[in-house]
């Protein structure tokens, strides 16, 4: 675990796994709470050139299920539904899961615990309780970042692929366990070659989640630079040690 990690307060999972030798790539969550995630989401901001960011205040909001979409292209890439959830709260107030996504707000949100993070603000995208929700990415970025609020407690299922075809994969309680409403996360997705894919997947068709404040770029100039640093730090000592 790294140093950056090591010092935020809560940490509800980190997941490093790297499935293939050619690319690997992590997932890494922040929580339950908003400092937490907003300390995250700071300390991410701060090694990479953003090239990309959405929190969804821009887009009409949902009224009924005639304001919802099975996909929504944004500034950041394209959100989907991919297979819809059913029951509970989302097939009530005029609103159906089976319609898709939607921007929601406070005023017209038939969900408790999903809320918007911007500030200001005051929208977010709801998943509207899908059972698998993707998102792809535009351009050619190695690093995703955003808020998930409310999300399904146990179970679920976060993974991404890249364009050469590696997938990384988190399974089980990636967020800790059960959870009461209103919990705030961030996640974190980095490669070291383009994203092609995020994609998360519930354990319940009837609970979902929302959405904000979503980042995507690649690595900062100056992180490369350490980077690179850093390895011809090692290389000298390694060239030292056989010269002694």
């Amino acid at each position: 675990m790294n140093i950056r990690i090591k010092r935020l307060a809560t940490i509800a999972a980190v997941a490093l796994l790297a499935s293939a030798p050619a690319h690997a790539g992590t997932i890494q969550v922040f929580g339950p709470d908003l400092a937490t995630a907003k300390a995250a989401e700071a300390s991410f901001l701060a090694g990479i050139t953003v090239t990309g960011f959405e929190n969804f205040e821009g887009f009409p909001v949902a009224t009924n299920s005639t304001g919802q979409s099975l996909s929504i292209g944004t500034n950041v890439g394209t959100f989907a539904s991919i297979t819809q959830g059913s029951g509970g709260a989302c097939d009530n107030s005029g609103f159906s899961c089976a319609a898709g996504l939607g921007i929601l707000n406070a005023a017209e949100s038939p969900f408790g615990g999903r809320f918007n993070v911007s500030d200001p603000g005051n929208q977010w995208l709801d998943s509207f309780d899908a059972r698998v929700l993707t998102f792809a990415p535009s351009g050619d970025v190695t690093r995703v970042g955003f808020f998930i609020t409310d999300p399904n407690d146990a179970g679920g299922r976060f993974d991404f692929t890249l364009k050469d075809g590696t997938t990384t994969t988190v399974e089980q309680n990636i967020f800790g366990g059960a959870l009461t409403n209103g919990r705030v996360f961030y996640v974190t997705f980095v490669a070291d070659s383009a994203i092609e894919l995020i994609t998360i997947a519930t354990n319940n068709r009837n609970d979902g989640y929302g959405l904000d404040d979503v980042t995507v770029g690649v690595p900062a100039p100056g992180a490369l630079a350490l980077l690179g640093a850093g390895l011809l730090g090692i290389g000298a000592m390694r060239r030292r040690r056989r010269v002694a």
